[in-house]
């Protein structure tokens, strides 16, 4: 791994060198995509390339994720997770198998091919982190409470509610929320839709009483395709330092929101939380720009390798062109995060 900034703990080597296994066989996706092309409406079954024009001049797509029941660890994987190999019926160590929950889930989004706001419609790199979070839902996603920042059309949100997370906050511009990602989630429990300006105080102190009112803890913040802008860069960091951070003044919550937090809640100040942020690189000076506000505030960050987030997403999704850093704000930083 690289290390921009900082020096905290290895933290960062749940992302960088993962212990869980690779699933075996990967989850498997296919889309399908309703639109307009040279006049006429055609729909395309069973896409499985990632197409970034095909996927936004689409008016709806709707896409089906499967996972396999079975995950199939090496003895080189199972060692490095500390699990004793096995021998196979020959009395040789071989292939384990570990039994995990199969899951399979649609998602429909409808989009604006025409919509002013870059947030109106589907950028690939969503449905990139969506089949990245499939295959390490257990570690990842169930029972842990997440903020998904620029969200656009809703996909990894949507995804992750559908995967076990306990909370999501699906947070956008007022007019992406209002014109878009409220028409593509219908009665999901565990995730609230919220505006955020990335910078503006009162939207990002809205949310943050509303975490601390609902969940112990903030886990994960989650921006996908986020850094595309120098102009909005600085924004964007102040808005993940807001969410790892919390005001002195700002009151803890008086009694815990589910009777098993109370232990977590009487623990003390929690740890801030990890901020996973994948971006196609289509502007090298937006980059420059987010990892020169990063080295402003007291954030750690690291690049994560592509292989090692590649081997969690189908062969057709391995893009050299994602990177995908993990943030923590410095432990000397740290207080009980929104």
């Amino acid at each position: 791994q690289r290390r921009v900034h900082g020096g905290m703990e290895d933290w960062f080597l749940e992302f960088t060198r993962p212990s869980d296994p690779v699933p075996n066989p990967l989850p498997a996706y296919r889309y399908t995509l309703h639109g307009w092309e040279d006049g006429e409406f055609v729909v395309r079954d069973n896409v499985l390339e990632l197409d970034r024009w095909m996927t936004q001049n689409a008016d709806k797509i709707e896409l089906h994720i499967d996972a396999s029941d079975t995950i199939q660890t090496t003895r080189t994987e199972s060692a490095r997770s500390k699990a004793k190999p096995k021998r196979n019926a020959a009395g040789t160590f071989g292939v384990e198998k570990f039994l995990a929950d199969a899951i399979s889930f649609d998602v429909a989004i409808t989009q604006d091919p025409h919509s002013p706001h870059l947030g109106g419609y589907l950028w690939v790199t969503s449905l990139i982190v969506s089949m990245y979070f499939t295959s390490r839902r257990h570690s990842l996603v169930k029972n842990r409470s997440l903020v998904e920042l620029g969200a656009g059309v809703g996909l990894v949100s949507l995804a992750l509610s559908k995967l076990g997370a306990r909370q999501v906050w699906c947070t956008d511009i007022a007019e992406v929320v209002t014109d878009r990602i409220s028409r593509n989630v219908k009665d999901m429990d565990n995730m609230r839709l919220r505006v955020l300006e990335w910078g503006k105080e009162d939207d990002m102190d809205s949310i943050c009483a509303d975490i601390r009112a609902t969940v112990p803890t903030l886990d994960f913040v989650v921006a996908v395709d986020c850094i595309y802008s120098e102009a909005s860069a600085q924004a964007l960091v102040q808005t993940m330092l807001r969410f790892s951070q919390q005001p002195a003044n700002d009151p803890a919550p008086e009694t815990p929101s589910h009777p098993s937090d109370s232990q977590l809640s009487s623990e003390g100040p929690q740890t801030a939380p990890t901020i996973l942020c994948w971006t196609e690189v289509r502007n090298q000076a937006a980059q420059d720009m987010f990892l020169s506000e990063v080295r402003a505030v007291n954030f750690e960050i690291v690049v994560v390798p592509t292989e090692q987030w590649q081997k969690y997403v189908p062969d057709t999704m391995r893009s050299d062109f994602v990177n995908f850093y993990v943030l923590k704000l410095a432990s000397s930083s740290s207080s009980r995060a929104c």
